[in-house]
Order: structure tokens, then sequence, then C-alpha cells
């Protein structure tokens, strides 16, 4: 199966204006690959014409939320809502992503256990030429990276129903 022509829609329940992933770029193992553009839709954009790049932690988390989603999908499962716990660690080299500018986003789980998990991510500018996957996430242009601790429980809705003081 062609994952990449599967609509992000049907992998993640992220609705306009928040869901930020475009596509898939690529997936095997337990690396996914996801595309974004930077357009003038982006509820994010400032009037500078870019993305802050503290933003990049919502595309990192939406990248694993596609990877999750993908795994669900390829076995008939419904897609479910996950939770990012957050970062021990956010690198960045630029201010943000640019308008009209392609970036990709790649995951890699590290770490699960129980519905806990650990990923390391990346973002880097969007690379035309053919690179072999397992070298996609090590594209050395990298503008942001994180490793990102995202918790999906077995059943959502009983999590989201409680309360929380």
């Amino acid at each position: 199966m062609d994952v990449t022509a599967i609509p992000i829609t049907k992998l993640i329940p992220h609705r306009q204006p928040m869901c930020l992933i475009d596509s898939v770029v690529a997936f095997a193992d337990k690396t996914i690959v996801a595309a974004f553009t930077v357009n003038t839709n982006n509820i994010f954009l400032t009037d500078e014409g870019y993305v802050p790049i503290w933003v990049g932690l919502e595309y990192m988390a939406q990248t694993i939320a596609t990877y999750t989603g993908l795994n669900h999908y390829l076995k008939c499962e419904p897609i479910k809502p996950g939770f990012l716990l957050g970062t021990r660690r956010l690198e960045t080299k630029v201010a943000g992503f640019f308008l009209q500018h392609t970036y990709w986003v790649s995951a890699t789980e590290v770490y699960d256990d129980n519905g806990l998990s650990v990923f390391e991510s990346i973002v880097h500018p969007a690379q035309t030429e053919n690179i072999p996957l397992a070298e996609k996430s090590k594209v050395d242009k990298w503008l942001a990276r994180a490793s990102v601790n995202v918790f999906q429980p077995d059943d959502p809705s009983q999590m989201l129903q409680q309360s929380v003081l």
C-alpha cells in the first residue's frame, strides 16, 4: 500500500485550522517522515511571514500522531487521540518556518511502554533528491529537534471525561 497517498485527515483527528501536517513522505518500522508547507491559512503565521519556531513542537506532535494513526489505519482500527506530554529537550537553529517553504518532520519511536512513548523528532527543509528512509531522519540541515513524550491510552474517551484539578 502506498501510504503517501492516504489523506492526512484519515490518520489524525486534527481538522482545520489545527491540521498542520500535509502528507506522509515515508514510513517504515519505527520511523515516519511527514511534510508541511507554510501557507497563508496557517493560524500561527506572523505578520513578518513566518511561523515561530516554537510551533515546531506541534509539527512534531502531529507527525507522531500521524505515525500512530497510520499504524491503526493499516490494522483497520479506529484512529484514537493521543496526548502531548512535553519534551525534555527542544533545540532550535532558526526563528521560524517561512511562508511558501516546505519542511519535513521525521519522528522515530525510541521508547514504548503501555501507551507512553518517546520519539526523537527533527524538522528540516524538504529534500527533493531520492534519500533512503533510514537516512531521511539524519539530514544535517535540521532546524529544530526534540525528544517528544506522548501518551495514548487504550480508552482516550475515559480520560477526556475525567476532570483534573
